[in-house]
């Protein structure tokens, strides 16, 4: 497995050391679902593109980790562990997302390698399925059920990216007022 250190052109992420444990199965998948362990002597540093907003740095960083940790097989199956290529393509979307006033996405690992970014508020959904390779494909549904986003990741148009941002900053709005 090549580690985020080993790529030295990455600008999105960087490891400190390496070490891995050697986990198998449903049984270590659900335990380190309901427990993750604690660092084994690597973490990675996500980098924020323009220097600001440490705590989304600081959240990523964590969940990110602790998602690369899972090994082949966390699902008990043949679910393949998060791919450095998902990992590249989605810190650069998030950052592209999140502002300062927005709610943080929960991420989660998919059977392929990728990486599912969500949020969810009053019904309300944005989900960013990145697969292993990189590929984003955004989806966001209303309350009402009505599919408000359908679009691929595409830098050359970011105009899904504009519209999900412009989406979870309402809905950090709403969360906020009914705090």
């Amino acid at each position: 497995m090549t580690l985020l250190q080993d790529n030295p052109a990455n600008t999105v992420a960087t490891w400190r050391s390496a070490r891995r444990q050697d986990w198998r199965g449903p049984v270590d998948a659900e335990a380190f679902y309901l427990n993750p362990i604690p660092s084994v002597g690597r973490s990675i540093c996500v980098k924020s593109p323009d220097g600001q907003m440490k705590w989304l740095t600081d959240y990523l960083s964590e969940e990110i980790e602790s998602l690369m940790r899972l090994p082949e097989g966390w699902d008990g199956e043949r679910a393949k562990s998060v791919g450095i290529e998902a990992v590249e393509a989605a810190i650069p979307v998030i950052f592209a997302i999140v502002t300062e006033t927005t709610l943080p996405p929960q991420l989660f690992p998919l059977p392929d390698g990728g990486l599912q970014v969500e949020w969810h508020v009053a019904g309300n959904d944005i989900e960013i399925e990145i697969d292993a390779e990189g590929t984003g494909h955004i989806l966001a549904t209303a309350i009402s059920g009505d599919v408000v986003i359908d679009e691929i990741v595409d830098w050359q148009r970011p105009a899904a990216l504009w519209a999900a941002r412009d989406i979870v900053h309402k809905l950090s709005q709403r969360a906020a007022r009914g705090r």
